[in-house]
């Protein structure tokens, strides 16, 4: 009942949003709105700056490109380079994140302290692409997200078979090299997953695969979110009858209301720490206040309603499997009663999972759990104690905990 009234409320207080964005100015240009956002009411630049304008303010370089799925979703991919580079490493290192970020999300946490940059300073080549369903993929080539349910029917089993695929394809075209390096965190990691068992040519084209927090088992989830699990496809079936398809999607009130109140220095620390300790656990202070004032500008981009109910599944699930339509749907579609199994021995390349004991959302049993499932994987569970999900993006840890053993692990597979 919670998630159809979060749906529900979510969808009728929504403003409406697209990104229409084609070129990028060296310059910002800022709407009448973002004017008052930034100027009136102090919102940090950062949160109304795309993405590449939003690098720029830090000196760094990006370039923004467009890449079409075979099912016609459009989705924003972007380079960023480091000014401090005269070259770049041979093989390009592709990120992508978790459920309803864009990737703007990775620039949150500022250049001493975010992963994009502090990699982008190492001279990897680096690219960050998107989901269909987030503010940098809500876009098609025939369908109106405002307007067509279809658009939305999709979770992340979907972005395994079509995003992720297209977006490498696209990086190897444009750099002329044969593979390259996947950094996926939370979603990122599932979606790794479902392309290599779904699409193991496309597996193939990866060196390696870093998989921060990964969201593939989740069954000892100890977040307070698995009790959406009881629910079942009844958030789903609801939503669809009442026309509803998009949820905490950037430009909602509930996001605007909680990027306002995040926005405003010293008096907005504790109870926005205290809404991401709803989701996850509690790390006191990881996250600095300048980064709360930016991150809730692009945590919530938005998804599908059938994306979080896929990730509700996984709570009650002891398996990798497909999106579970219910018994006699299932039937039709893949002719069981359940639906089938990924088979995760086809991720067969160098791969390397990163967890922590406080980590929440994937609980360290199901990671270490994982890495028994996976032929060439390597288990690391950082030292820190207090380090949770939200931490790899957003911490102010991250160059001395996480950093030093991506930046090792990518070293190793560089010529």
């Amino acid at each position: 009942m919670l998630v159809i009234i979060i749906v529900v409320f979510s969808h009728f207080i929504t403003a409406p949003y697209s990104n229409n964005e084609e070129t990028f100015p060296a310059t910002p240009t800022l709407s009448f709105i973002d004017k008052i956002k930034v100027y009136l009411l102090g919102y940090p630049l950062d949160n109304v700056l795309g993405f590449v304008e939003y690098a720029a303010q830090y000196g760094y370089h990006a370039s923004g490109y467009s890449v079409v799925t075979q099912d016609g979703y459009i989705l924003d991919v972007y380079q960023l380079l480091s000014s401090q580079c005269n070259g770049y490493r041979e093989t390009p290192v592709l990120m992508l994140q978790g459920l309803s970020q864009s990737s703007t999300a990775w620039l949150d946490a500022g250049p001493e302290e975010s992963l994009a940059f502090l990699l982008a300073d190492e001279c990897h080549d680096l690219w960050i692409g998107n989901f269909r369903g987030t503010t940098l993929g809500r876009k098609h080539v025939r369908l109106n997200p405002d307007k067509d349910g279809e658009f939305w029917d999709f979770s992340f089993d979907d972005m395994g078979v079509h995003d992720l695929p297209t977006t490498i394809h696209f990086i190897l075209e444009t750099t002329k090299v044969r593979k390259i390096s996947f950094i996926g965190y939370s979603q990122g990691a599932a979606v790794m997953a479902v392309m290599c068992s779904e699409a193991p040519a496309h597996c193939q084209k990866v060196k390696t695969f870093i998989g921060l927090a990964p969201a593939i088992i989740m069954k000892n989830s100890r977040s307070a979110v698995r009790i959406c699990s009881w629910f079942g496809n009844v958030p789903w079936t609801v939503s669809k009858l009442l026309g509803i398809h998009e949820v905490l999607n950037q430009g909602s009130l509930f996001q605007s209301l909680v990027e306002f109140v995040c926005h405003i220095p010293i008096i907005s620390y504790l109870p926005c720490q205290a809404l991401i300790s709803l989701v996850d656990s509690t790390d006191p202070f990881s996250i600095r206040p300048r980064t709360f004032r930016r991150l809730f500008a692009h945590i919530m981009s938005g998804s599908s309603v059938k994306n979080y109910v896929r990730y509700c599944q996984m709570f009650r699930s002891d398996c990798f499997e497909k999106f579970d339509y219910g018994e006699d749907e299932n039937l039709n579609r893949y002719g069981s009663p359940r639906p089938p199994v990924y088979n995760l021995s086809k991720m067969s390349l160098p791969v390397l999972l990163v967890t922590a004991p406080n980590d929440h959302i994937v609980d360290v049993k199901d990671v270490i759990w994982l890495h028994h499932q996976l032929p060439n994987s390597t288990l690391h569970i950082l030292e820190d104690s207090w380090w949770n999900h939200m931490d790899v993006a957003y911490s102010r840890k991250i160059p001395t905990v996480l950093f030093p053993v991506i930046h090792k692990h990518l070293l190793t597979f560089y010529k």
